[in-house]
């Protein structure tokens, strides 16, 4: 009798010492597999609701569109000169001035942001004092970022017409 007791618990034994032996290296290898299970999870939920937040931020500029299209005409990418000399040419009729002559010239990068090219814009202008005032608050209203320089005139030929000349730098990316 007590060999029949010895050889079942030694084959009880033995399969769980087999058993061990065998399995506890795919357990390790499940528990590796199931942590990286566990971070790829984690990552893509992640991901996820970046994708999220981004999809929320475009819908509110979406709504927000012209305010974003005029943020993007403060600076724009290139120098449009076609575009630039209709709008001085526009802007100084409605002022009731004759565009007499303007000149583009590229300047270079602005200091310590080379991305940002600066041009040179010099206009002559004639007509009477108020309206060049007038012109010079619609530059200033404008969107686009024009900087004044300088701005020179000459005494008047005729009674109250004067000839301006007008320095400005516009910038683009």
């Amino acid at each position: 009798m007590k060999y029949p007791r010895f050889i079942i618990l030694t084959a009880i034994f033995g399969t769980i010492i087999i058993g061990s032996v065998f399995t506890f290296p795919k357990y390790k290898e499940y528990l590796k597999v199931a942590q990286k299970l566990v971070n790829q999870k984690t990552f893509l939920e992640n991901q996820a609701q970046y994708y999220r937040e981004i999809e929320e931020t475009f819908r509110k500029l979406e709504t927000k569109r012209e305010i974003v299209d005029k943020i993007a005409s403060i600076l724009p990418k290139k120098l449009d000169s076609a575009s630039l000399i209709n709008y001085f040419n526009t802007v100084s009729q409605k002022h009731g001035l004759l565009l007499q002559d303007i000149l583009i010239t590229s300047g270079g990068s602005f200091p310590k942001i080379e991305r940002i090219q600066r041009h040179q814009i010099t206009l002559k202008l004639l007509g009477t004092y108020s309206s060049f005032k007038d012109f010079l608050v619609s530059l200033e209203k404008n969107a686009r970022l024009f900087e004044v320089d300088q701005v020179t005139f000459s005494a008047p030929e005729e009674k109250d017409i004067y000839d301006f000349e007008v320095q400005l730098t516009v910038y683009s990316y």
